[in-house]
Formats: C-alpha cells, structure tokens, sequence
C-alpha cells in the first residue's frame, strides 16, 4: 500500500514541472516552516527537501547550476578558420580541412570535429544538382530534328545498336554466358 503523501504529491502538483516546484519550498522555508511541514506541504520525501535547503542554503538560489560539459576542441579562432576555408574554395571536404589543420599544426582534428564545427556555423553541405551534359548546341539540334520528324510513322522505323540494354541489373557477368562456352 502506498501512503497518502504519494497520493497528495499526485493529486496537488503533477501539472508543474519539479524546477518550478522547487521555489515554493524556498518560500515555504522562508515562512519559517520546518523541512517536515515543507514535505507536508508539497509531498516530497524528506530527502529532496533537506538536499533543497542546503542547496538554498549554499548558494541562495535552488537553480539548476549550468552544466560545463566537455570543453570544446576548436577555439572560435579556429572555429573562424574553418569557416573561411570551407567558404573560401567550394567542394572542399571536411576530411581535407582537417589534414590541412594538422599540416599547418593549428590543431589535430578529426573530419567529424570539422563537420560538427561548419554546421554549428550554419554551413550544410552543397549538393550539386545533376544535369544532362548537352550542349546548346545539342539541343538546338534535338529540337530541329524532333521539329522536322513530328508526323513521322514511327511504326516503321526499326531501331538497332550493338549495344544490350538491361531492364534489371544483372548479376556476375562472368556467369552469364551459355552452357558450353568458355567464360572469359
């Protein structure tokens, strides 16, 4: 059986967040409570709230302490660097900026630092769009022959070329010959 504390902490307080709820023991501390009445009052286990009043206590403020997290490896002056050779020279690899980095001795790092680096830049990679490699001139001259052949009977024309069109891709040419004949 659960006690009643678990029930009330339910039914008062599920809709705000525990940060928010942290100030009203700091309040209810500064009305002269004792942490018993604050677990009272709010339904936390006796734990958080002495850890709260310590917290408070310490630092006069029950805010979560920024988190440092692992430092950096660029420096913005290298972080500026790598942003000026990506926009300086187009298709130019993360994997290459990172050896020119080492060979230049700025840092030691790898590709992925440098992917992470331009990005948090705003520099996303530059996709080139395919296009045929036809000429203007190619295409005047598709047009000219599609323009003088538009009412052409088709039917019966026949279209040959040495070369095999596969509809599906086939597997190991080497195994595609017929029986009795030497693969090569």
């Amino acid at each position: 059986m659960v006690g009643t504390g678990f029930f009330r902490f339910f039914r008062e307080e599920t809709h705000v967040a525990p940060s928010t709820r942290r100030p009203r023991s700091s309040d209810y501390l500064a009305q002269g409570l004792t942490p018993a009445e604050i677990c009272r009052k709010t339904g936390f286990h006796h734990h958080f709230v002495t850890r709260w009043i310590a917290k408070y206590n310490d630092s006069g403020s029950l805010d979560d302490a920024q988190r440092a997290g692992r430092p950096r490896k660029l420096s913005k002056s290298v972080e500026q660097t790598v942003e000026r050779k990506m926009r300086r020279k187009r298709r130019r690899s993360s994997r290459v900026i990172a050896r020119e980095l080492k060979r230049q001795k700025v840092c030691d790092v790898s590709h992925m630092t440098v992917q992470r680096t331009v990005h948090r830049r705003g520099l996303h990679a530059f996709k080139q769009q395919k296009t045929s490699r036809l000429s203007q001139a190619h295409k005047r001259g598709r047009l000219q022959f599609a323009k003088t052949n538009i009412k052409r009977d088709w039917s019966h024309v026949v279209f040959s070329d040495e070369h095999t069109f596969k509809q599906f891709k086939g597997g190991n040419p080497r195994h595609n010959c017929c029986l009795g004949e030497i693969c090569e």
